[in-house]
């Protein structure tokens, strides 16, 4: 999704991307944050990394927005951030496949 939002007198484009995962376990939402959180401490300027982990009935939803100015430099930032996080939800979710 693109968005626009005028900074000191200039519009500027930004490019939002969020990652959902919904889960019957609640462990594994927990373990998906602890693994993805330290990596939100020293993020590229411009960017901004916002989390979330709701339970709803019986469900464990955590979500993982990203937002980046629209340009290429950025949005090969954002690639990467993206790409980590999937990478990390497709180690978690090969462990648990291995533990049972």
């Amino acid at each position: 999704m693109r968005d626009s939002f005028v900074v000191w007198g200039e519009v500027v484009e930004y490019s939002e991307t969020m990652v959902r995962v919904e889960s019957f376990d609640p462990l594994y939402c927990i373990s998906l944050y602890k693994a993805i959180e330290p990596d939100n401490i020293d993020i590229p300027g411009g960017m901004s990394i916002e989390t979330n982990i709701e339970k709803i009935d019986d469900r464990c939803i955590y979500e993982f927005r990203v937002v980046t100015p629209f340009n290429a430099k950025k949005f090969d930032s954002l690639r990467g951030t993206i790409d980590e996080i999937l990478s990390i939800i497709e180690v978690i979710d090969e462990t648990l496949i291995m533990l049972k």
